[in-house]
């Protein structure tokens, strides 16, 4: 009678009858255990049901570390290991007796043949079995819900403290290199100075490649900026060009799962659990279609949104102090230059039509783009053809490919100014890891997650500023800056003035067009004189939509320079400019005349030499 009473507790047998509860106390022997006894070991095959008649039991779970922690204690009555009894599956925690315990037992063996041989039972137990289930999920989902809201506000809490502790950490370092430099009159050594330059960059590469999103991309612009930041930081930024930290392969399938209604091994007919890369808004893995291609599967690193919108949060407060010192530069506007193609970034179908919409402007150039897959491709996860090759600086594989340098980089300056000049949409990242080089020496171009549509004033204004500088063509140079709208025709003279002073001067000509500075000395003087004639110019205002082209062309450049670094930039681009130059020319024959200038008439003489040579 008192094992009758035992079973009756039990929430999946409490509608069953006398007489089948009968049954089932008759399939069932009694266990004794004490106390430290494994009734039941984590990740093992459960055996069958266990009723505790008398005692405590407690649930363990297993530590990364091999500890055990206590999640729940069990008691009389209570009952544990029912799963085994309609799945094999290994047991998610251990079972371990807290003292002296009596427990009821049915095996799994014995209570299939017990609902076979009584149907009734079969029927009550299962579909109780069921609501049982169904409680426990809806309870699980309730209490994973609350977890998930208190991880993220201690998440974007932890978030906030890291970045900020690091940049106060990176703003007092060099707080104290000015004092010492112009308080106390005791500089720091240039060896000195260079480990401050390195303990910083890795201060900030540690928390970049702990949280991702924004940092990473911050750190991947930075180190396309050799001709701009100490050689320390440019260093240690480049592995945040594809050696970003990857994100668990269960959190990767559980963001396919979320998007697609099942799991990439059930997606895909292979899926490779481990990376290939990885990078600052998401990672990329091979996988093969049920239809024989290979492809690679991108997919966003989860809780990326959240990340992102802490960063821009940190970013904009920032901006909005620096503006509080500047009298003329509209931060607010360089900000929101940045924010936007970031935000597109977190769209995955926007990078898809992006793709597509290149794939078509580059096809002429024989340019590779990656196929779309559409069926496979969502907003957290995108799928496209696969491309073998290798990064651009990967100098090694590539002359060990024997692959003309020259002719690879002319090739990728010729897609960049087809982008940017004559198309007006164009690739905003294209840093080494977001363009191939393939075995057969072809360029491929991948990653269009930041790309932009320039207007058609700031098009053709930026154009006429390269090109009129480039050449010496002081008055296209001047026009192009009016049309873009940094400022207005009556001031003119003063853009001319401060044109012919500086577009003249070798290192000039040397930092603008090939990103060669010898000195960082005079890159700040070179900043210095500009914003001498920003300060000069009645009429000046902030261009818009300048940020990311800007900034491409200066990654352009950086690239270029490392992959023929025995060669200058402006070299490799005379050929390809010379034909769009003469374009322009067509339209505004007023702007032919080169200016009369030792550097530049000597530089263009070599320039037009090597082009009718190519």
């Amino acid at each position: 009678m008192e094992h009758l009473e035992t079973f009756r507790r039990v929430s999946f047998l409490e509608d069953l009858t006398e007489e089948e509860l009968g049954f089932v106390v008759q399939a069932s022997e009694g266990k004794h255990f004490e106390k430290g006894d494994v009734v039941i070991e984590e990740a093992s095959r459960g055996e069958g049901l266990y009723v505790i008649n008398n005692g405590k039991a407690l649930v363990t779970k297993a530590l990364k570390d091999g500890e055990q922690k206590t999640i729940s204690e069990l008691y009389q009555g209570d009952h544990f290991g029912e799963m085994s009894l309609v799945t094999d599956k290994p047991t998610s925690a251990s079972v371990i007796a807290d003292g002296a315990m009596r427990c009821l037992f049915i095996s799994s063996e014995k209570f299939m043949r017990l609902i076979y041989d009584h149907p009734s039972i079969g029927r009550k137990v299962l579909w109780a079995f069921v609501q049982t289930l169904s409680n426990r999920l809806a309870e699980s989902d309730r209490r994973y819900a609350r977890m998930i809201e208190q991880r993220d506000r201690f998440a974007a809490v932890r978030h906030l403290v890291s970045v900020g502790w690091m940049q106060t950490r990176i703003l007092f370092s060099y707080v104290w290199v000015w004092i010492r430099k112009h308080l106390l009159f005791f500089p720091h050594s240039e060896a000195s100075l260079s480990r401050i330059h390195r303990q910083n960059a890795i201060r900030f590469k540690k928390v970049a490649f702990k949280l991702k999103g924004a940092n990473i991309k911050t750190g991947q612009i930075a180190s396309m900026q050799a001709h701009i930041l100490p050689p320390e930081f440019i260093e240690e930024f480049k592995e945040m060009r594809d050696n970003v930290t990857h994100t668990e392969y269960p959190l990767i399938a559980g963001m396919i799962q979320a998007e697609f209604g099942v799991g990439p091994l059930e997606l895909f007919a292979d899926f490779d659990k481990v990376p290939i890369a990885a990078a600052s808004m998401g990672q990329v893995h091979t996988a093969r279609l049920h239809s024989g291609e290979k492809v690679v599967v991108k997919v966003l690193h989860p809780g990326l949104e959240r990340s992102v919108e802490i960063d821009l949060w940190l970013i904009r407060q920032f901006v909005r102090t620096l503006g509080l010192f500047s009298k003329k530069w509209d931060l607010n506007q360089i900000y929101r230059e940045f924010e936007e193609p970031l935000r597109k970034e977190m769209d995955l179908l926007y990078e898809a039509q992006s793709t597509e919409l290149m794939s078509k402007e580059l096809a002429k150039f024989d340019v590779t783009v990656p196929k779309v897959y559409w069926r496979y491709s969502t907003r957290r996860v995108l799928t496209l053809e696969f491309i073998d090759g290798v990064n651009l600086d990967n100098l090694e594989q590539i002359k060990a490919w024997e692959i003309d340098r020259v002719k690879l980089m002319q090739t990728y300056l010729r897609a960049f100014f087809q982008q940017v000049f004559l198309g007006g949409f164009f690739h905003a990242d294209p840093h080494p890891a977001n363009a191939f080089c393939t075995p057969e020496g072809k360029l491929a171009l991948l990653d269009f997650g930041m790309v932009k549509r320039l207007p058609d004033h700031v098009r053709e204004g930026l154009l006429k500023e390269i090109f009129g500088g480039f050449f010496f063509n002081i008055p296209l140079w001047a026009s192009g800056l009016i049309q873009k709208g940094a400022c207005k025709e009556e001031d003119r003279p003063i853009l001319e003035k401060w044109g012919k002073k500086y577009l003249s001067d070798p290192k000039v000509r040397a930092a603008l067009f090939d990103h060669e500075i010898e000195d960082r000395k005079e890159m700040a003087d070179i900043f210095g004189n500009m914003t001498e004639m920003i300060d000069e110019l009645s009429t000046f205002e902030t261009p818009q939509d300048n940020l990311m082209v800007a900034r491409a062309i200066g990654i352009v450049t950086d690239v270029c320079r490392e992959v023929v670094p025995e060669k200058p930039v402006s070299q490799m681009a005379t050929p390809i400019m010379m034909p769009i130059f003469t374009e322009i020319l067509k339209q505004h024959p007023e702007f032919g005349k080169v200016e009369d200038s030792p550097v530049v008439s000597g530089a263009m003489g070599n320039q037009r030499g090597e082009a009718a040579s190519e």
